[in-house]
């Protein structure tokens, strides 16, 4: 497979990744964070993924940027909807599909490092009362290596 990311950004510092974990108290996956240093966001040259079940086939079309050099990357977005109580608190969105659904990475419990398409587009979000819940969440991948060694062109 001939994977690449156009629109990169810069690698990372270690230690915004590290001053990033410590204020969320969150752990990301070593294996994310290795990725980040050598395609740092952007958009996949081949980008089709299909969740475990079969039910669901989207396409990865940004995978955001731990950087500030762009509006829309991990921290701005992981700010967003965390603090206002959006999705459930153990996911970190890392990527979107063409209809802004998000792809998200399980920061703890048993799944921890699994990766996860999230059906933003069936939320009611805005309803009064809403409460983020698992329900238009499906897996794709046990791990980020897993999610993008399984991208297919078509």
């Amino acid at each position: 497979m001939d994977l690449r990311f156009e629109n990169t950004c810069k690698p990372p510092a270690s230690k915004g990744m590290k001053s990033f974990e410590q204020e969320w108290n969150i752990k990301l996956p070593d294996e994310y964070k290795e990725f980040l240093c050598k395609n740092n966001g952007g958009n996949p040259t081949v980008r089709r993924f299909k969740t475990l079940d079969g039910k669901h086939t989207s396409s990865l079309t940004l995978l955001l940027p731990f950087s500030e050099e762009v509006r829309k990357n991990v921290k701005n977005v992981f700010f967003a909807f965390h603090t206002n109580h959006v999705i459930p608190s153990n996911f970190l969105i890392i990527g979107e599909d063409p209809i802004d659904n998000k792809i998200c990475l399980s920061l703890s419990k048993e799944d921890a490092g699994a990766v996860y398409y999230w059906r933003l587009d069936m939320e009611d979000i805005y309803k009064e009362g809403y409460q983020p819940s698992y329900t238009y969440f499906s897996i794709i991948a046990n791990s980020f290596t897993e999610f993008i060694n399984s991208l297919k062109e078509k």
